[in-house]
């Protein structure tokens, strides 16, 4: 079979949406299937380089939407403190590269004959695909964006964290009016979420043909050592690790918080979180008020092989 993917996000040796975009070409490719990818030109350098190491014959990418102005305009907003400015920015640029992507797979569609498209990555709820205007079997997802934090967590969020998600539960609510996401979800032939919350953002009218699915995950990405679990009663240093955003939303204040209860039990245990993201510095003054700045790591991203000797380090 041959198939088309809209993989905004897709890069090897990666996790999050990267990873994912990833284990949807190359698991496809381990099925005999055809595969073909329209990713964004800035994974070009790792997929190529990651290609001519493990050549996968029937996988093919083709890069689009340079967006070169993308992170420029991204900067920019944020330097000068735009309210709602990142967010508006990165909105306007996912939606002009699926317009773009659209074109290129529309004249690639006339030379290879696609048998079906699916949208894998970049699938928010929120966010239109128009690969269902190329006429083919058109899968879109599995679709996320729709869950809700209770207002019991929210009250500790950031007062921007607050005003972030009121203003993603007005779009989720606008989801039912908006007639590109309309035209998305009539389009589809089968629509995956992630989540029972998501499919709830669906309009009723294209609620029967959607299903909650998790993603899959390739190999190498679930390849996690097991860690042995050991009373922390009987450490003298006990280990935590957190790998991911630095972002509102992660919950990771609520870790720290419970790191510092943690730390009067035992007062040599270390918490490292690897990642980055646009809390870090609000997290970081947390660490001051809890009094445990001296025993939190903070890590750049690093690859997802060189995870797996982290995880092995803490408990």
């Amino acid at each position: 079979m041959k198939v088309l993917l809209s993989a905004f996000n897709c890069r090897p040796n990666t996790g999050s949406e990267y990873g994912l975009g990833w284990a949807w070409a190359t698991e496809l490719a381990k099925m005999e299937h055809e595969v073909w990818v329209i990713t964004w030109s800035k994974n070009q350098p790792q997929v190529e380089q990651e290609l001519q190491t493990n050549p996968i014959p029937n996988l093919h990418f083709i890069y689009c939407g340079d967006a070169s102005w993308l992170p420029w305009a991204y900067k920019v907003v944020k330097a000068i403190r735009l309210p709602l400015g990142p967010q508006l920015v990165w909105n306007l640029g996912c939606a002009w590269w699926q317009w773009d992507a659209y074109r290129v797979a529309k004249s690639l569609h006339q030379e290879a004959a696609f048998d079906l498209v699916h949208h894998v990555t970049n699938t928010t709820v929120r966010r239109p695909s128009f690969m269902g205007l190329l006429e083919i079997p058109f899968i879109l997802g599995p679709l996320a964006g729709g869950v809700k934090a209770p207002w019991s967590l929210r009250k500790s969020y950031p007062f921007i964290g607050k005003f972030l998600d009121l203003i993603r539960d007005l779009n989720n609510g606008y989801v039912k009016f908006d007639p590109l996401m309309h035209l998305t979800f009539a389009k589809a032939a089968k629509i995956y979420c992630r989540s029972k919350q998501t499919q709830a953002v669906i309009p009723r009218l294209y609620r029967s043909k959607s299903e909650v699915l998790f993603d899959i995950t390739a190999d190498e990405i679930t390849e996690i050592p097991q860690v042995i679990e050991r009373d922390s009663a009987e450490k003298e240093i006990y280990r935590v690790l957190f790998v991911g955003n630095f972002l509102y939303l992660k919950g990771i204040h609520l870790g720290l918080k419970a790191f510092a209860q943690l730390q009067q039990k035992i007062p040599s245990s270390r918490f490292t979180l690897i990642g980055s993201g646009s809390e870090q510095a609000w997290l970081q003054r947390l660490t001051e008020q809890l009094g445990i700045e001296d025993a939190v790591d903070w890590i750049p991203w690093m690859e997802q092989k060189k995870l797996s000797s982290a995880y092995l380090q803490h408990d």
